[in-house]
């Protein structure tokens, strides 16, 4: 039985991100054709990576107003592919996801502040199959045009989210921490 692509997800989403670089742009809304969500993780020492085919996405970003910056980001966990159709078979599954019970994954960012030079520190909670945690995210920002570009990546152990339990629970198989990474574009608005 191959997971390989199982824990993959545990990245699930991840992603927040509100931060930018002084324009006098309003960011409202997250381009998701033109965004990636991913997740790397580790099985048998082997590195592996997927990603998510949809998400939605709600921000408030002014980069010259960071603190009052806001985004929140719903994944549908049956978004995911893992890399290999044996380990997305398994992912809906009571041991790894529990789709049928916790469908969707959420990010609500709770603070924004500004590092200064187009970087962010993007705090808030990570919902996963019924667990809660806080995660602090730093993100990048640059602005092209009417465009914002937010970058970054933050890492999750996915035994806090009870994914992969049972026999999946054996970190020297699939090893815990999963790293998830993304790049949110999103149009200048008003």
């Amino acid at each position: 039985m191959t997971l390989t692509h199982n824990l993959w997800f545990g990245s699930v989403i991840a992603f927040s991100t509100a931060g930018g670089v002084a324009t006098a742009a309003d960011y409202n809304g997250i381009d998701v054709t033109q965004s990636k969500i991913g997740f790397h993780y580790t099985e048998m020492g082997v590195g592996i990576g997927g990603g998510f085919s949809k998400f939605s996405a709600q921000l408030s970003f002014d980069p010259t107003k960071a603190e009052a910056a806001h985004i929140s980001i719903d994944v549908p966990l049956s978004a995911i592919d893992a890399g290999a159709a044996e380990a997305n078979e398994e992912i809906p599954g009571k041991e790894w996801l529990d789709t049928p019970h916790f469908p969707v994954a959420h990010f609500e960012s709770v603070a924004v502040k500004s590092l200064g030079a187009g970087q962010f520190q993007v705090t808030g909670n990570l919902s996963i199959k019924g667990h809660v945690h806080a995660i602090t995210v730093p993100v990048s920002f640059v602005s092209r045009a009417n465009q914002g570009q937010f970058d970054g990546s933050f890492s999750f152990n996915r035994i806090d989210y009870g994914i992969g339990e049972g026999e999946w629970a054996d970190l020297s198989v699939i090893a815990n921490p999963i790293q998830v990474t993304f790049k949110l574009l999103a149009a200048a608005g008003k």
